[in-house]
Formats: C-alpha cells, sequence, structure tokens
C-alpha cells in the first residue's frame, strides 16, 4: 500500500484521517474571484494497494567435470502492470584447470514505482483573462500506462591463472533494454482540471531500444616481500552505448582503470588505492548541447594499526585520506539545463578513528 507524492500541501497531512476530508487543494488556487466564487481546486490522491507473486525454477546440469550448465526461469504476476517472464541461461567450460571460461543470458524487469506511474505536482496562479481564473505554467503528471522496463543481457567471462598467487580474468557484456523510462514534454495536454497549463510533463516509456556494452581486464597477484604481505590488483574498463539517439552514455565515463595494494606488516596495514575516470557527460535536454567534466585521477590512502592491547581489549586506530593530492575534479550534474553542467566534488579529506573491542 502506497501513496505517491502529490503538489504541496498547505498543512501536514494526517494518517488518521482519509485524504478528501482535509480540504488540501492545489497551491495557488486556495483564491477567490473578484465576483466572490472559491477557485480552489481540491488536490488528486492517488492511493495505490497492489500485490505480486512469483515463482522461480532452476535446472543444473554437472554431468562432467569441465562442463557445467544451468537453466532457470521466473515468472511475477502483478496486479498493477500484469505478467512477465523472464528466463536466464549460464554454461561454464574448464578445458583445465588454468583456464576458464563463463556465458551468461539473462532476461530481467524493472517496473515502475508507484511514484513513478502516480507522482504528481505543480501549482496555479491568478489570471482574469481565462474563464476559470486561473492558469498554470507547469504540471507533472501521471501516466497510468507505464510499463516495466525490459533488459537483455550477454555476458562473457574468462580466466587465466598463471601461478597460484598471479592471474588474469576479462569480463564481457552487451545488453539491450526496451522501454526505458524517461521524463518527456507532453505537447498533447493544454489543460489540467479546465485550467490551461503552459508546459506538462510525465514519465514515458521510450520507442528506441537502448544499448550498453564493454568489459573490464583485470589482474590480481598476491606476493610477499620480506615480512610484508602484498595483495595487488589493477583493472581497466571500456564502456559505450547509445540512448534516445544519443551516441554516448549519459554520467558514464567510456575509460577508467583503478588499481590498489593491500600490504599488511604484522600489526600494521596500508592500503593506496588510485582512481582514473576519463571524461563523462550529461545532455542538456533543451539545447541538445553535451556538457561534461573533465577527466581525471585521484589517489586514496587507507592505514591501521591493529590489535593493540589495552588491559583485556583490543584497540586498532586507522587513518582514511580522501583524494590525498588534493586534485580539482567534477562530475556531470542532473540539472545542466539551469546551468550546472558539472559538480565539483570534495577536496582533500581526512579521518581518523578507533575501535575498541572488548
Amino acid at each position: 500500500m502506497v501513496l505517491p507524492r502529490t503538489a504541496d500541501l498547505a498543512t501536514a497531512y494526517n494518517r488518521d484521517l482519509s485524504a478528501d476530508s482535509q480540504n488540501f487543494v492545489y497551491p495557488g488556487s486556495d483564491i477567490y474571484d473578484s465576483s466572490g466564487t472559491y477557485l480552489g481546486i481540491s488536490q488528486d490522491f492517488y492511493f495505490n494497494e497492489y500485490s505480486n507473486t512469483g515463482a522461480y525454477t532452476q535446472f543444473n546440469f554437472r554431468e562432467y567435470s569441465s562442463v557445467q550448465a544451468s537453466l532457470s526461469i521466473r515468472y511475477d504476476r502483478n496486479s498493477r502492470y500484469g505478467d512477465s517472464l523472464n528466463p536466464k541461461a549460464g554454461l561454464v567450460f574448464k578445458p583445465h584447470k588454468k583456464t576458464n571460461f563463463k556465458l551468461l543470458y539473462g532476461e530481467a524487469f524493472l517496473a515502475p514505482s508507484p511514484d513513478k506511474t502516480y507522482q504528481h505536482y505543480g501549482s496555479f496562479y491568478a489570471d482574469t483573462t481565462t474563464v476559470t481564473g486561473l492558469r498554470s505554467s507547469y504540471f507533472y503528471l501521471p501516466n497510468t500506462d507505464l510499463k516495466p522496463e525490459k533488459i537483455r543481457s550477454f555476458q562473457l567471462e574468462a580466466s587465466y591463472k598463471f601461478t597460484d598467487t598471479l592471474w588474469l580474468s576479462f569480463n564481457g557484456y552487451n545488453s539491450y533494454i526496451y522501454d526505458l523510462i524517461r521524463t518527456k514534454r507532453d505537447k498533447t495536454i493544454t489543460s489540467f482540471k479546465g485550467v490551461p497549463v503552459a508546459y506538462v510533463q510525465t514519465f514515458v516509456n521510450t520507442d528506441d531500444v537502448s544499448r550498453i556494452y564493454g568489459g573490464t581486464l583485470r589482474m590480481d597477484a598476491i606476493t610477499k616481500l620480506g615480512k610484508i604481505d602484498m595483495v595487488t590488483y589493477a583493472a581497466y574498463t571500456h564502456s559505450k552505448g547509445y540512448s534516445e539517439g544519443a551516441t554516448f552514455l549519459s554520467y558514464s565515463a567510456k575509460d577508467s582503470a583503478r588499481a590498489g595494494v593491500d600490504a599488511t606488516f604484522g600489526k600494521w596495514s596500508i592500503s593506496p588505492r588510485f582512481i582514473y575516470q576519463s571524461r563523462s557527460y550529461n545532455r542538456n535536454l533543451l539545447s541538445k548541447i553535451k556538457q561534461s567534466s573533465d577527466p581525471f585521477a585521484i589517489v586514496n590512502l587507507y592505514a591501521k594499526r591493529g590489535n593493540i592491547p589495552i588491559g583485556n581489549n583490543n584497540l586498532s586506530v586507522f587513518l582514511n585520506i580522501q583524494n590525498l593530492t588534493n586534485a580539482s575534479y567534477s562530475n556531470p550534474t542532473r540539472a545542466p539545463d539551469e546551468g550546472f553542467g558539472a559538480s565539483p566534488q570534495d577536496p582533500r579529506s581526512v579521518y581518523a578513528g578507533m575501535t575498541l573491542e572488548f
């Protein structure tokens, strides 16, 4: 059971009373015209009650030690949006002990939340040139015809073990998304509650198919340098895709790299982390101009001294430094049309603390 968001309320909502009995009206309509007629327009409340029933079954095949396979299917029935059937299949092939391959296919859905389907907000203002005496500049209206988003995804994983302490892995993916939910202007709606509205937006399912694809190459190693134990990794990720005619993925860097070391020496441990991210974009929906944040590289550092005896208790102290080099960098925002194309991120931040076990 849920009550999605509404327009602003003049007073707090009383959950012990029905919505209709609280006399809420839309902002700006709580006025009288010149003849003394009250123009208040009662707010809509889309109280929603729904249920979901699902079932899942999976078949596993392990006849041979070098080959494993699985096939599964999930069925969901929702009282709001109907039925959904989603299969999944996997194949694992290990030709010898150092090499491993995995092929995966899966389908899934993401149903629109009641908030996306039924949320609405906006306001009115007095206008003596209209019959009603009211106008509105903007309203966000419900769309009860929203369908679930659907994804079909293919994935390949491969790994090779050079030794027991050194291995290389690759993960590649290719996903297609259908009925993606986006906010759009609806030019066919020019009024609400009989009042002219200049601009109406709502959630809709897009007609085009979106695609996301890419992969990650990663190296892991476990080494020992004297009395220092080290776990090291380095990874590079490349991601591309398109959606709604754009040839880039919004809020996603095409290239990124990460590397790190966890070094332990007795009761001491230190973990530096390196992160690189290439240029990433938002999308200015009004002007169709891409706005972006510059590429950046940052270093984080975590250090710990553990197992410090205090009586019968153990004390650990740590130091966590984010953005060690105090690099200046930004991430793209979701409000480029208001002039906020990129948001500055935190400068060097230092945290220290302790943990006492007793």
